[in-house]
């Protein structure tokens, strides 16, 4: 059976591009604005078809969040492949070593399930559990169900990594080092899911999946994570 595995030097050149990109801080703050001016257009456009069609509240919802996605990616896009004429491999999507999948996928999700948990102990012994309940999708059906699931599970960990491992922390990397390009990063994927009461969790594991982005050089690994474990909080809201 042929070895497909990268060669040591082709993981080299993987880890200097990584830690290099064309792009830097003033085309992730730029991003970031164009980011956030998408979001606030779909923001007015939410309350526009609440307000004037009697939209349902859970799909306008579900929609908002497939557009918010899209928004992230067409934003780390413009400001590296587009401006600076990289291919998408800039942005993290490189074939991943079976010796780094090896580790980092098991690793990632356990570690990002451990902080899920511990989470989840604090808030429900706090009795804060209702304030971060979001499954009103549970109530419109399977179709909303089938949305749900598949922005969780598909569409966001591909967009969101991206946009914050792919883009924001690389950009970041060269001139902030991994701690400080990994905290930034992390810290706008906190806040970018909007609730208060999340932002420790979500910040945690942003800052693990930036490690296993850079310990592996590719972003399947992150997204692979991501993508487990949103399908697994997926089914234990589905299960409960």
């Amino acid at each position: 059976m042929n070895d497909m595995r990268p060669s040591p030097a082709e993981h080299a050149a993987v880890q200097a591009a990584l830690a290099d990109p064309p792009w830097g801080t003033g085309d992730v703050l730029k991003a970031i604005a164009l980011g956030l001016g998408l979001l606030i257009g779909g923001v007015v456009l939410v309350a526009v078809a609440r307000a004037g069609f009697d939209a349902n509240a859970t799909v306008v919802g579900l929609l908002f969040t497939g557009a918010a996605e899209l928004a992230l990616v067409a934003a780390a896009w413009r400001f590296s492949i587009f401006k600076h004429g990289v291919s998408w491999s800039a942005l993290g999507f490189r074939r991943l070593r079976l010796e780094d999948a090896r580790w980092a996928l098991p690793a990632g999700l356990m570690v990002s399930l451990t902080v899920a948990v511990v989470y989840a102990a604090v808030i429900n012994g706090l009795g804060w559990a209702d304030d971060v309940r979001s499954d009103s999708f549970l109530d419109e059906g399977v179709a909303a169900m089938a949305v749900a699931v598949f922005l969780a599970v598909i569409v966001a960990p591909l967009a969101e990594e991206t946009f914050f491992r792919g883009f924001v922390f690389a950009g970041l990397r060269s001139r902030f080092g991994f701690k400080g390009a990994a905290i930034a990063a992390s810290g706008l994927f906190a806040v970018a899911h909007i609730q208060p009461i999340t932002f420790v969790p979500i910040f945690m594991i942003g800052f693990v999946l930036a490690w296993i982005y850079a310990g592996t050089g590719s972003l399947g690994a992150a997204i692979l994570v991501h993508a487990a474990y949103n399908g697994i909080i997926m089914a234990l809201v589905l299960a409960t």
